[in-house]
């Protein structure tokens, strides 16, 4: 078995204090419950950049617009298969989001202050390397 390639985006918003980076609530097994980044599995033929923009608008309702490759991480945690993340950094995206497709909630959060309930250890490595990267 081969490992299969999923994406996930970095959603931010300026918050009070600290940027604030868009999660979602997981409305079914694995992890049921547990918040995670925008992600999901890539369609066979389906540009990276491209399974990125249609995972946001099924699990947010977002239009995303630019994004950037942030980094890659190994996803071996997941029961159904070994994922590997192309996590990006969102730059440009519109909407209001909404829970969709399988969330059951969507959240702000401080970057620097993600909830202890993440589903998933790689989203967690994702957030570190995002705050490295704007700085914060």
């Amino acid at each position: 078995f081969n490992p299969v390639p999923a994406v996930g985006g970095v959603v931010l918003r300026e918050g009070d204090d600290a940027p604030e980076v868009l999660l979602v609530r997981r409305k079914y097994e694995p992890k049921l419950g547990g918040w995670s980044l925008p992600a999901g599995f890539m369609d066979f033929g389906e540009r990276q950049v491209d399974a990125l923009a249609r995972e946001l608008a099924e699990e947010t309702g977002l239009t995303m617009t630019s994004a950037s490759l942030l980094s890659v991480e190994d996803a071996s945690e997941d029961p159904r298969t070994h994922a590997l993340l192309i996590a990006f950094l969102v730059h440009e995206w519109s909407g209001e989001p909404r829970p969709g497709d399988d969330a059951s909630e969507v959240g702000w959060f401080p970057l620097d202050a993600a909830p202890g309930e993440m589903a998933w250890k790689n989203h967690v490595r994702v957030l570190n390397h995002a705050r490295e990267v704007i700085g914060r």
